[in-house]
């Protein structure tokens, strides 16, 4: 008994919809019974939406409110519950006048959910049926389909046209099952990987659009999709994607779930390409982390790297390096010749201690280093020596009138010392160094 109410409760929202629509072109009565989530489409030019707003602008341009109002019969209304409080139903609009543009029938689709005291509407679609293929319909738009017949081919041409035109990016649907077996795809998301037509990506990627994933990315594609329990569930991931030539694109991918003519689970997505984006994203982030002079880490990063370290390894060294009377390479040989002194700098020091290692600048002539999870030190203290020689090689080597040496100063334990203590402790030992004897390195133990 509650469902056959439910039941004259929704057709008559689907009722008073289409007459603030078509009749009496109520804007604001319109537009209330549509959920902040609508989702929609149209069949008729400027009328292909694709959420409220959208429904909204359409609404308010010219060219809609100079439409005459239509006057229909509604047959063949059907209706069912698909969860507690949301419906589906279906129903066909025949005009009651002949009118130029839209006299043949209509199909609806509209899918309702309980809110509020009363149903709104969450999607919408229109299709008209027809006999013949206009030219350049379908144009741009290449398919995969299983066998199923004209039926399956046709409901998802007449989709896939309305969304083609109005989506900024690639087309690109599968099955809900294993490793999304390929739907359907449009000639932009063929342009985008490469591939000059369906056949070619079928083959390359065994017809199956998991294959299409960049491999670290499947996992968090997957997770994504299976989140999807409902026709109309939305998702919206960024991920990469393979091309044709071997390397990979960004993505932006917001689809839905959605449900084929034979009652097949699909996807549908809109990928736009963002790779521009995130390279520059990316390359942004790296400045933010990287001394501009030198290329290596800047202080900011430096610290925050070792902060995180120091949570986590067993034993660590801590060095503060200084580049003693380099002011002097600045004045005789000129900035350039001093920065180039630099860079020299930081180049032995990545060279010479490993990517796990932290190596940064501190800022004008000192540099730091941080080496974590050693067997023994003795190695350590070799090379820092060595470093210390190349230098002063350097230096008689290139820029002799300098007399620039190097100077260090560290700590190095196996317990937990916060980092602002471990530099003021190595900063101390530096001072001692310069202090009494430049141009070497001297060590303390926190044990």
């Amino acid at each position: 008994m509650r469902k056959e109410k439910e039941h004259e409760i929704v057709e008559e929202a689907l009722r008073t919809f289409l007459h603030r629509y078509f009749t009496q072109r109520d804007i604001p009565g319109t537009l209330e019974l549509l959920s902040p989530g609508f989702f929609g489409v149209g069949i008729w030019e400027g009328e292909r939406v694709l959420s409220k707003e959208a429904f909204a602008q359409m609404m308010n341009s010219k060219v809609f409110q100079k439409k005459s109002p239509i006057s229909y019969t509604i047959a063949d209304f059907a209706a069912r519950e698909r969860a507690a409080g949301c419906w589906d139903c279906s129903c066909m609009l025949s005009p009651e006048q002949e009118q130029e543009e839209n006299s043949a029938p209509v199909r609806l689709t509209a899918g309702f959910h309980w809110e509020n005291d009363r149903y709104l509407l969450d999607t919408l679609h229109l299709s008209q049926g027809r006999t013949t293929v206009r030219t350049g319909d379908f144009a741009a738009l290449q398919f995969a389909t299983r066998e199923g017949g004209k039926e399956r081919r046709q409901d998802l041409r007449e989709r896939m046209e309305l969304l083609g035109q109005v989506m900024p990016g690639g087309i690109l649907g599968g099955y809900l099952e294993e490793g999304f077996p390929l739907y359907v795809a449009n000639q932009r998301f063929l342009d985008m990987v490469g591939y000059k037509n369906l056949r070619e990506l079928e083959d390359a990627f065994q017809g199956l659009i998991i294959n299409m994933i960049h491999p670290q990315d499947r996992k968090r594609v997957r997770e994504e999709l299976a989140g999807l329990r409902w026709p109309g569930d939305q998702y919206e991931i960024q991920h990469r994607l393979k091309r044709k030539d071997g390397s990979s694109l960004w993505v932006h991918n917001i689809g839905r779930r959605t449900v084929a003519v034979d009652g097949q689970d699909t996807i549908v997505s809109v990928l736009v390409d963002i790779s521009r984006q995130v390279h520059s994203r990316a390359c942004l982030e790296r400045a933010a982390l990287t001394d501009p002079l030198t290329g290596i880490r800047n202080r900011k990063s430096g610290e925050a790297c070792i902060q995180q370290q120091l949570q986590q390894v067993s034993r660590y060294l801590f060095v503060i390096i200084d580049l003693d009377k380099f002011k002097h390479v600045n004045d005789i040989y000129g900035h350039d010749q001093g920065d180039e002194a630099l860079c020299a700098v930081a180049g032995m020091l990545r060279r010479s201690f490993r990517k796990t290692d932290v190596v940064y600048r501190l800022g004008g002539d000192e540099f730091a280093i941080f080496a974590s999870d050693w067997d023994d030190v003795a190695p350590l203290k070799s090379k820092l020596q060595r470093l210390i020689d190349s230098y002063r090689t350097m230096m008689e080597e290139k820029w002799p009138e300098a007399g620039s040496t190097l100077s260090m100063g560290g700590v190095y334990s196996s317990r937990p010392v916060p980092f602002q203590e471990l530099y003021r402790l190595a900063d101390q030992m530096l001072y001692q160094v310069k202090k009494s004897q430049k141009g070497r390195c001297v060590l303390k133990s926190l044990e």
